[in-house]
This record gives C-alpha cells, sequence and structure tokens, in this order.
C-alpha cells in the first residue's frame, strides 16, 4: 500500500519547474525575477498559453515537479479551471488576479499547495517554492 507520501513526483535530475502565463508580461518578469535564484540550473521551462500547458502535462507529468501558474485575470483562471483534473496530478502554486473572495474560492478548486496574488511582491511565493524545490531535488536519505 502507498503512503502519502508516495503520491508526489518522482524526484529525477530532470525535474522541471513549469511557469505558465498567458502572455509574457510585466508581471510574468517580476515573477520569474523573484524566484530566480531558488531554481536549480535548467529547472526552469516557461509555457505560454493554456493550449501549451496542458500539451506539456499531456506529454509527460514524470519530470514536471512544480506548476506556478500566473492568472492575471478571471478569464485566464476559467480557462485554467477546465483542466482541474490534470493539475490536480501535480503540485501547483498558483498566482491570482485579485484577493476577492470569488476569486480565491475558485482559485482553491484547483487544490493549489500555495496561492499569492498578482499585485504582490511574490516574495511569500518564493520562500515557499523554495522549500517545495528543496524537497523535490533532496537526495534520498540525506539530511536537509
Amino acid at each position: 500500500m502507498k503512503s502519502l507520501r508516495d503520491k508526489g513526483p518522482r524526484m529525477t535530475a530532470n525535474m522541471k519547474i513549469l511557469f505558465y502565463s498567458s502572455v509574457f508580461s510585466n508581471q510574468y518578469e517580476r515573477l520569474i525575477a523573484s524566484v530566480e535564484d531558488v531554481i536549480p540550473a535548467g529547472a526552469l521551462e516557461a509555457v505560454c498559453g493554456v493550449e501549451r500547458l496542458v500539451a506539456r502535462l499531456n506529454k509527460s507529468l514524470q519530470d514536471v515537479g512544480v506548476v506556478v501558474a500566473l492568472t492575471a485575470s478571471h478569464d485566464e483562471l476559467a480557462l485554467i479551471e477546465e483542466h482541474r483534473d490534470l493539475l490536480s496530478q501535480v503540485q501547483v502554486v498558483l498566482i491570482l488576479p485579485d484577493a476577492e473572495k470569488e476569486t480565491i474560492t475558485r482559485g482553491h478548486r484547483l487544490f493549489p499547495r500555495f496561492c499569492s496574488f498578482v499585485d504582490g511582491d511574490f516574495q511569500d511565493m518564493k520562500a515557499v517554492l523554495e522549500k517545495m524545490v528543496s524537497n523535490l531535488f533532496a537526495v534520498k536519505g540525506q539530511k536537509k
């Protein structure tokens, strides 16, 4: 019987952290700049557009450690929600367009490990992502 610890992705040297955005905007650039020092070299993979994200996840989930999804609008969040089943198979960090109660409720339907907001400085998300990345890339049996 598998334990809950076995549910996550398998750790591999080729593990990717996917960064999704519908467009490579100023918000996306701020996000990347704020977290690039916690992502191992070669692990960051940028995906632009929902259809490309879905295609990438359908191609292989084995090498995806985390999906960081920057949703800049409610329409974009709705598009992402349509693929909730696929996203439930990976760890998700979700950046929401605003802090409205309805937006947060919709975001939580994706079961993210962490939610942040587009208008923030991403430092809270950076700390969470750093911990997630260190857990993904830790060598089994080695103390952190």
